[in-house]
């Protein structure tokens, strides 16, 4: 008891979004000891009330565990993975071809197919102002990094999954879009479309 700061308001935080009783101030009470004791006690460890330096890592925000490295109860050494954590922010990399990156806006809109067939809105939330270049010969490709984020889409427990993305180059507005089989050829020139309107016909 008696300890204060940026430490264990955090420790406090930790406990309190996992349900335990404690007040967020930033102060080591009794009743942040009472709380870490039923912590421990939860997980099966020596109920001291205190919790070591070497016994939690606090990260920087929200994450997702992608990999249990080291069975609860195993002994790991200083140095070794505990766990593999990835951000909860899900997003799609896409290294799009140098001489492409005019489709690619930031905060463009883009649809993305999902494994299976399902297909999700996406925003382009950054785009690469550095080329990149890889392999060699023929085989060089220059490419730029585009990241997409999906906010809320239901992408399920998909974790680097193989997607198709489909960017929108350009847009046009009031235009007539026809097969080119439709299209006739005029005496005076260019190009005419044939409209059938009940027993009306219109060129």
């Amino acid at each position: 008891e008696g300890a204060s700061g940026g430490d264990v308001r955090q420790l406090e935080s930790n406990l309190k979004a996992l349900g335990y009783e404690v007040a967020v101030d930033g102060e080591f009470t009794a009743a942040t000891g009472a709380a870490v004791r039923e912590w421990q006690d939860d997980r099966g460890l020596e109920e001291t009330g205190t919790v070591d330096s070497g016994q939690v890592v606090f990260l920087s925000g929200a994450v997702r565990v992608r990999e249990v490295k080291a069975p609860e109860g195993k002994q790991v050494g200083q140095g070794q993975p505990v766990l593999n954590v990835a951000g909860t922010r899900r997003v799609v990399h896409v290294d799009l071809d140098a001489d492409r990156q005019d489709i690619a806006r930031k905060g463009a809109r883009v649809s993305v197919e999902l494994p299976g067939g399902k297909t999700v809105t996406g925003t382009i939330s950054e785009v690469s102002g550095v080329a990149e270049s890889s392999g060699t010969g023929q085989d060089k490709k220059t490419t730029v990094g585009v990241d997409i984020s999906l906010g809320s889409a239901g992408t399920g427990r998909l974790d680097e999954a193989p997607v198709s993305v489909e960017l929108e180059g350009e847009r046009r507005r009031g235009v007539l879009s026809v097969p080119v089989e439709a299209l006739l050829a005029p005496r005076e020139g260019g190009f005419a479309v044939e409209v059938v309107e009940v027993s009306l016909i219109h060129t």
